[in-house]
């Protein structure tokens, strides 16, 4: 019998007939067996565009004779079925896009992808896996949203880890509403945005919820506190502005609470305080305010990691938090010393503001401390003697202080490795006792004691410290008397440095001895006598200073057997003689300075030979005959000027210590494998003198490699100049340096890389994501202040950058500020101001007198940090088409200045708002902001402040305004009731 339908019926079933149809093909087939299993596999890995281990191409046949897939490699199967249910190909690099096949794969239990290249969206067939319960597509290059669907991909699933990819999207409000077993969900460091889904507490069973390093807003879900089994809430950085109301009660499993590097404002929530389980604690780089709460039990019987830095604290840490049992480590500037009573292992205080006297007794007896770090902070008095107590301790940092006195015995410190002392007002009583008594430290490698008024002799006992021992650095210590030859002894030291202080005698020919020698630093002494023909034996020799001495006779010319001299500095001696030959065969060397002695005869034609020669100070010598038609153009200039006495001669004092070892050095060939072949996708940027592309190294650090075009002189020089200013520099604010990888065709030097771009991206990009709110800029204009004050007064030489504007500031993960670029920068004796014949900076950021005068000081590195604080907090930049000669970004702001209501029409979008609690603090500090740029770009390099004034005033600016706002805050809550 036909049976026989109305026609709109008919239509209907055939279209869903159709749909059904069109819906398998696209998966391969309708029936799903181990033979689909094997296409799906086939298919996944047809899209695979590299599979650099063939462990795909060698093992997954497409033949319809070959072995199931079963027995492929990375390949399980069920045992009753026998069909595919595991999956796991993570870490095999293969690049391409996930083939929507994989969701023929019916019976999958594991899906592991994880640690490759993979690219493209995530394809909603996935969803098909109703089986699943391991989701991993972690670590890959993934983009778009999440699709829905895969919210619904299986009531079975566990785990599912999407983390550092670059997803974007938000989450749907039901996220847990098909997950009543979901375990571990880690989303972190991808792109995704919106609120955390309220209904988050209905995945009962969740133990990790990560999804740190994402964009999401507003409040932390109150639901999270009740999961009964969580231990691990990782939300930091993102963008979260608080706790929500919650019940009664909190979660009495969680380990992990990490909610650092966000916008969370308020008072501590005293619940935390009392979740006993707790191990880490990060709630560092917010804007949580007032004083921790005195309601809080701080029952933290677990607790070993405690992060609270970067926030608007007041008063002390409760004396509670110092007696816990577990501590290891605390990050804060402001602690009791009940903190040293207990298992605290790691104290790193460093940068602060801490000032005051350390309690004699601050360190009990069996201390557990392993690390003390209180460098560059404001301490007084004298260094506590029972620091010794701590007998674990293996790295003691207490520079760039105001410690005052003798230093204290610390030889009982068996396991010490690092002693830096440098910078303090520590004095002896004319015996380096202190010295003898590290004969103790087996295990010391670095000491560091320079910039001390110790007024002492070396005694022999030198030669017994640890054998260990690498860097021995004692400069501009008014050591006086001879330098003991015991050193010979230290035969693993890499730096001797002992300038700046008064030194007499020769010196000794057993340094020759130290074989790993590669800073030998004995400038700016009173050495009398010959240059030893035993330092030729210092195979490994990198860097000597000699200068502004007595020493007499000839350079031997066996110096020039040492390939790896890079940098000598032998001015300012009696030496005499003609130019030992010897030296121009120095194939790397970079830096000569011969100047104020009485070297005599003519120059060689093989001076030319020394390609990597930067910097030939020949000057105030006795030199005659016609300057070699071999050196370069550069070279013919400076050594002219020199020569003919228009350029005074420098009594050099390089920056020789902070001395460096030499950069790591990395292949061409990992680089290239590293950014596929310097592939356009791993580009990061071009500039005037290459390019610069991301990669990941064979240890996996992700690093930003600058390439240099070689093609271009100036591209060959800006590599030289950069590596050998970075190479001589640290600091936390300037970008680092990793390595490099330098041959006679290819340079390039391996930075940190910077995950949040340049500063220009931020101010001028768009969109409410890129957006710096005002205590960002004023951070990171701090962050520069603090970078240019450390090139241009830090440092023996000061350095001038010549180029400071946004895109030369580069943001960490953090939003750390880093100073970037070194290209064009130049070095500088103290007030030297060099004339150039060309216009450095860039146009709009230039100094007048760049232009005019063609003058490059540090007052021109002012002008360019006033400019670029008008730009951070106006928006404009100061090549705007609103201006032009007559109405500069300086003129445009004075004039405001000079107006009742004026800075307010010219702050930059989103800055101010009338309706913001803190307008008047806000207000005050953009006021002072401009005040400071106005000094900073007054028209005359004469009446511009210097960088140590700007980061006094920038740190006041910052100052101020947390006061202010902490105020705001007090007296709302009191108005509030609360």
């Amino acid at each position: 019998m036909e049976i026989k339908f109305p026609f709109p019926l008919a239509l209907y079933l055939s279209l869903l007939l159709l749909n059904h149809n069109h819906h398998h093909q696209t998966l391969s087939s309708p029936i799903f067996n181990l033979t689909t299993d094997r296409q799906s596999l086939v298919a996944f890995r047809a899209a695979i565009i590299s599979d650099p281990t063939e462990t795909l191409t060698a093992n997954w046949s497409s033949a319809a004779n070959s072995t199931s897939p079963c027995n492929w490699a990375h390949v399980s199967c069920g045992p009753r079925h026998r069909r595919v249910t595991s999956l796991n190909i993570s870490g095999l690099g293969l690049v391409g896009p996930i083939s929507p096949h994989l969701g023929n794969l019916t019976f999958l239990r594991t899906l592991d992808i994880g640690s490759n290249n993979l690219t493209g969206p995530i394809p909603p067939e996935l969803s098909n896996l109703r089986r699943l319960v391991t989701l991993n597509l972690a670590s890959n290059r993934l983009v778009g949203p999440i699709p829905s669907p895969i919210f619904n991909v299986s009531s079975f699933i566990e785990r599912i880890d999407m983390g550092g990819n670059m997803l974007s999207g938000g989450l749907p409000d039901d996220v847990c509403g098909n997950f009543p077993r979901l375990e571990r969900l880690r989303l972190s460091e991808n792109g995704l945005e919106g609120r955390i889904p309220a209904n988050i507490s209905d995945c009962r069973g969740l133990e990790e919820l990560r999804l740190a390093g994402n964009n999401f807003i507003g409040e932390i879900p109150s639901g999270v506190w009740s999961l009964p089994r969580l231990r691990v809430l990782s939300l930091y950085e993102n963008q979260l502005t608080g706790f929500s109301a919650r019940e009664q009660g909190y979660v009495a499993q969680i380990e992990v609470l990490d909610v650092g590097e966000n916008n969370l404002r308020g008072n501590l929530p005293s619940f935390i305080f009392n979740i006993s389980s707790l191990v880490t604690l990060n709630l560092s780089s917010n804007n949580l305010s007032g004083s921790f709460p005195t309601d809080a039990t701080y029952n933290l019987p677990a607790l070993q990691l405690l992060y609270l830095d970067s926030n608007n604290l007041t008063g002390r840490i409760p004396n509670q938090l110092g007696s816990l049992p577990s501590l290891t480590t605390l990050v804060q500037s402001h602690l009791p010393y009940s903190i040293f009573r207990h298992s605290l292992t790691i104290l790193s205080l460093q940068q602060n503001l801490l000032s005051g006297t350390l309690p004699h007794d601050i360190i009990p007896p069996q201390s557990s401390l392993q690390q003390l770090i209180l460098s560059l902070n404001r301490l007084s008095g004298p260094i506590p003697s029972s620091i010794v107590n701590a007998s674990a301790l293996t790295l003691l940092e207490l520079n760039r202080n105001s410690f005052s006195g003798p230093i204290p015995n610390f030889g009982t410190l068996t396991n010490l490795r690092a002693l830096r002392l440098w910078e303090n007002n520590l004095t002896t009583n004319g015996e380096l006792t202190f010295i003898s008594s590290l004969i103790g430290c087996r295990n010391l490698q670095v000491l560091e004691i320079s910039d001390n008024q110790l007024n002492g002799t070396l005694p022999a006992s030198v030669g017994n410290l640890s054998p260990s021992l690498t860097r021995f650095v004692a400069s501009r210590c008014e050591i006086v008397g001879p330098i003991p030859p015991e050193f010979r002894n230290l035969e693993n030291l890499e730096a001797l440095a002992l300038t700046g202080n008064r030194l007499t005698g020769s010196i000794p020919s057993d340094i020759g001895e130290l074989s790993r020698l590669y800073t030998l630093a004995l400038g700016g002494n009173r050495l009398s006598g010959h240059i030893s023909i035993d330092l030729c034996r210092l195979s490994r020799l990198g860097q000597l200073y000699l200068y502004d001495n007595a020493l007499v006779g000839q350079v031997p010319d066996c110096l020039g057997e040492l390939d790896s001299l890079t940098k000598i500095y032998v001015n300012s001696n009696n030496l005499n003689s003609t130019i030992p030959l010897g030296l121009w065969d120095i194939r790397d060397l970079s830096v000569l300075n011969l100047s104020q002695n009485s070297f005599d005869g003519q120059l060689s034609p093989r001076v030319g030979s020394l390609t990597a020669l930067r910097t030939l100070d020949l000057s105030s010598n006795q030199l005659t005959g016609n300057i070699p038609s071999s050196i370069d153009d550069f070279a013919v200039l400076l050594l002219r000027r020199r020569w003919k006495k228009k350029l005074r001669a420098r009594r050099a004092a390089p920056a020789e210590l902070e001395l460096k070892a030499a950069y790591k050095r990395i292949s061409y060939l990992e680089l290239e494998r590293h950014t596929n072949s310097f592939d356009e996708a791993n580009l990061l940027g071009r500039g005037g003198f290459g390019s610069v592309f991301r990669a990941s190294l064979d240890d996996g650090s992700e690093v930003a490699v600058k390439v240099f075009d070689m093609q271009s002189e100036a591209g060959e020089k800006s590599f030289d100049t950069e590596s050998e200013i970075l190479s001589t520099i640290r600091h936390r604010n300037l970008v680092p340096v990793i390595g490099c990888c330098a041959n006679t065709e290819f340079k390039a030097l391996i930075l940190g890389y910077m995950s949040n771009g340049s500063l220009e991206k931020w101010l001028h990009s768009g969109g409410d994501r890129q957006f710096l709110d005002l205590e960002k800029r004023l951070s990171v204009a701090t962050d520069v202040a603090l970078a240019l004050e450390y090139l241009h007064h830090g440092h023996t030489f000061p350095v001038v950058h010549c180029d400071v504007k946004p895109s030369n500031v580069l943001l960490d993960e953090d939003m750390m500020a880093h100073v970037a670029d070194f290209g064009i920068s130049k070095l500088f004796d103290d007030g030297e101001t060099m004339v150039l014949t060309k216009t450095l900076a860039t146009v709009g950021y230039a100094a007048p007198e760049y232009g005019s005068e063609g003058k490059v000081s540090t007052s021109g590195d002012v002008y360019s940090y006033g400019i670029l604080l008008l730009e951070m907090f106006t928006g404009k930049k100061p090549t705007d088409d609103t201006f032009s000669s007559e109405m500069s970004l300086h003129e445009w702001v004075h004039r405001a200045l000079a107006q009742e209501n004026g800075p307010n029409e010219v702050v930059g979008p989103g800055l101010l708002s009338t309706d913001d609690l803190h307008f008047e603090a806000h207000e005050k500090c953009i006021l002072s902001v401009f005040e400071l740029a106005m000094k900073c770009t007054a028209m005359s390099p004469d009446e511009r402040i210097n960088m140590v004034q700007a980061v006094a005033a920038v740190h006041n600016i910052r100052a101020k305004l947390t006061k202010s706002t902490v105020e705001t805050n007090n007296i709302r809550r009191l108005g509030l009731g609360v």
